[in-house]
């Protein structure tokens, strides 16, 4: 099922413009728990004491010999050429702190114009059983971007996914995505108020530990820009534009507001994928931008077709 991010955050847009259509930083308020596939809302905020732990480190690129197969490299099965391809990209961060009994530590990032994942791990909760998930009252990564008219950032989205739980850590991955491209700057992640989602259903809260890491932030330019003028669902939209990196793809569509809308990517060895593509619609530019993360990095030189609704487009002919 395709995810219309307006009804997920509980958003009605009565023909005028939400928080999600403007400003990402508003999202970023809602903190995820993945139970499954679906982001849920959190609820609120409980009150309590805060101590701030501030860690700064100079951003640096991970070596591709060092990390392919492993951290980032392998949550999303990259192959060495790739890994090195992706490296100036890629922060190894081993951003330790510890506050109210809990520590996180921050392990390697990777972006690209669109887009930031934070690979992380925390301890010290006494560990979960089958079904539960972690969570946080308050989770926020504070970006810029270099087009100057989107900043903070316009149809973004954040969202965390648990990786794996033992032995008393939680791996977890958190990624802040805007329609603007990233500008090199000082990011800062907030993580306040750990919780666990229960199996039966409810929000447990285990830590008022707060926390603020920073580090610097460069990346290079992965996205390949495709620029259209085709008209599709009987005339009412117009796709302007395809925006394609090896790990996300964003689309932009003029016209009326769409609520799903089926995209296909067609390989050159016959491989197919369908991402799930979240949606956002700014009426003041009857414009909607549909963006998807691939779970596996990919090749873009090896896309054969792109099928968005009954538009078939051959981006590299």
């Amino acid at each position: 099922m395709k995810r219309d991010l307006h009804t997920e955050l509980g958003i009605s847009t009565n023909g005028k413009k939400t928080a999600l259509d403007i400003n990402a930083e508003t999202v970023e308020k809602n903190v995820f728990a993945n139970i499954g596939t679906r982001p849920h809302r959190a609820r609120k905020r409980l009150g309590a004491a805060v101590l701030a732990a501030a860690i700064t480190v100079t951003f640096c690129a991970a070596a591709a010999d060092k990390m392919w197969g492993g951290g980032i490299w392998g949550i999303f099965g990259a192959n060495q050429k790739q890994a090195e391809k992706l490296a100036p990209n890629s922060a190894d961060l081993n951003l330790t702190a510890t506050d109210s009994g809990i520590t996180v530590k921050l392990i390697q990032t990777l972006a690209d114009n669109h887009g930031i994942y934070v690979l992380y791990e925390v301890s010290g909760f006494g560990g979960l059983k089958g079904g539960e998930n972690l969570s946080w009252d308050k989770i926020r990564l504070k970006i810029n971007y270099a087009d100057s008219e989107k900043t903070p950032g316009s149809g973004g989205y954040a969202y965390t996914r648990m990786l794996d739980a033992k032995d008393g850590k939680c791996t977890m991955l958190y990624l802040r995505t805007g329609t603007g491209r990233l500008a090199p700057q000082k990011l800062t992640f907030e993580l306040e108020g750990l919780k666990k989602f229960t199996d039966d259903g409810r929000f447990e809260p285990l830590s008022d530990a707060h926390f603020n890491f920073a580090w610097d932030f460069d990346c290079k330019n992965l996205q390949t820009v495709l620029k259209y003028n085709e008209k599709f669902n009987s005339g009412e939209n117009t796709l302007k534009q395809i925006d394609l990196s090896p790990v996300s793809l964003w689309i932009t569509v003029g016209g009326k507001q769409l609520v799903n809308c089926a995209v296909e990517v067609k390989f050159k060895d016959g491989k197919t994928i369908s991402p799930d593509m979240n949606i956002s619609h700014n009426p003041s530019k009857a414009e909607n931008v549909l963006s998807a993360e691939f779970d596996r990095i990919i090749n873009v030189d090896d896309i054969e077709l792109i099928q968005i609704d009954n538009l078939s487009l051959k981006p590299f002919k």
